[in-house]
């Protein structure tokens, strides 16, 4: 008798989604061709570009992307992979299964006195510079959305104010300012926390965003909401009364593309029997214990999906479980390389190429020709 093939259904054709789809089709002696669900009619989740807010059926779009995002990176455009038969899921027809990522909702107490005729809106309706020419725009939040936009702004709007409780922000444009935290807003007005009043005919919160996931029952999965979403989680991925279902991509400040990688890895040798969990009971204490050591530290709750320099670790304990390759040491040495050349210059760091020599070897080049300019090997 042929054994069954495993079943897994994917929900999100996002880079996360697209990536499950793939290890489980080069895993074909496993695992049955995947069904990814997806609630748009396009592959590529919050990469995809498009204007619209809201989709035919009046659900909001879950693309972020805007117009001018620029990259440092080779767009490559292929048609589907031979062997790519995954069914795609989606439209009317359908029923609709969709994370949905909501805007941030750290100042909306703040927002209760804004009005009319002043323009408020979350960084994930912004598309492009030129409906904000010659308006005083006030972005709140310095993460990359809110550089990105300040960035893009400085150049049609009548000023750019830029208000963080971060470190000054290096290499933007100097007619961009940098304020404080908000303390209350007014009728076009803003008050900042040293007292000093703004004026402000746009409002753009680049806070972040709340995951939510409207298609599961926490209580059923042994989950509740935390302060940094849901837990427990083992590995940052399933709950362990439920071991095979598992959460791709819930961390935050990460190198999103390997991280993926890792974790559909480590799933799939879990669910093939390759990879043994522990048991309910330890798994939901090694949680605890994570969790517990992170708070020791000093961390808060509310950021502890927050990797940061963590996630090289975890991602190597995850191919140690699991019993794959680990990503090569020269993408961490990449990744931080871009990260302290953006802490120097937001303004040029994207301006710097890399290219692959080996697993611990790479070289900086100014742009895509043989022009090197530096290069890094730790062999």
């Amino acid at each position: 008798m042929v054994p069954t093939k495993l079943r897994v259904a994917v929900i999100g054709a996002g880079a996360a989604g697209l990536c499950a789809a793939r290890h489980i089709i080069a895993s074909s002696g496993t695992f049955a061709p995947p069904v990814v669900f997806e609630a748009s009619d396009r592959l590529g989740g919050t990469w995809i570009y498009t204007e619209e807010k809201e989709d035919a059926m009046g659900r909001i779009i879950h693309s972020s992307m805007y117009r001018d995002l620029s990259s440092n990176g080779k767009l490559r455009r292929s048609g589907p992979s031979r062997g790519m038969q995954t069914a795609l899921v989606a439209g009317k027809s359908q029923p609709q299964c969709s994370t949905q990522s909501q805007p941030g909702k750290s100042q909306s107490t703040l927002m209760l006195s804004w009005s009319a005729p002043g323009r408020l809106l979350h960084s994930h309706s912004y598309r492009y510079p030129e409906p904000f020419a010659n308006q005083s725009v006030v972005l709140v939040g310095a993460g990359p959305s809110g550089v990105d936009l300040a960035l893009q702004l400085s150049s049609v709007a009548a000023q750019v104010v830029l208000s963080h409780k971060r470190q000054h922000v290096c290499g933007l444009p100097k007619d961009v300012i940098q304020m404080p935290p908000l303390l209350k807003v007014g009728q076009k007005t803003v008050v900042f926390t040293d007292g000093s009043k703004m004026p402000a005919d746009v409002l753009i919160l680049c806070t972040g965003y709340k995951y939510s996931f409207p298609f599961l029952d926490l209580a059923q999965l042994g989950l509740q909401e935390t302060d940094y979403g849901m837990g427990p989680l083992y590995q940052h991925l399933l709950p362990p009364q439920h071991p095979s279902l598992f959460l791709i991509g819930v961390c935050q400040q990460i190198c999103p593309f390997p991280h993926f990688h890792c974790q559909v890895l480590f799933a799939l040798a879990v669910l093939s029997g390759r990879c043994s969990l522990p048991s309910v009971a330890d798994m939901e204490a090694e949680v605890q214990k994570q969790l517990g050591l992170y708070l020791k530290n000093g961390g808060l709750a509310r950021y502890f999906l927050k990797l940061k320099e963590q996630q090289w670790s975890y991602m190597d304990n995850l191919a140690h479980l699991a019993g794959f390759p680990p990503v090569p040491p020269a993408v961490q040495q990449i990744y931080e390389d871009t990260h302290a050349s953006r802490l120097c210059n937001v303004s040029t760091y994207r301006s710097r190429n890399y290219r692959l020599l080996g697993p611990s070897a790479w070289e900086l080049v100014q742009d895509w020709s043989e022009n090197c300019i530096k290069t890094g090997d730790t062999k």
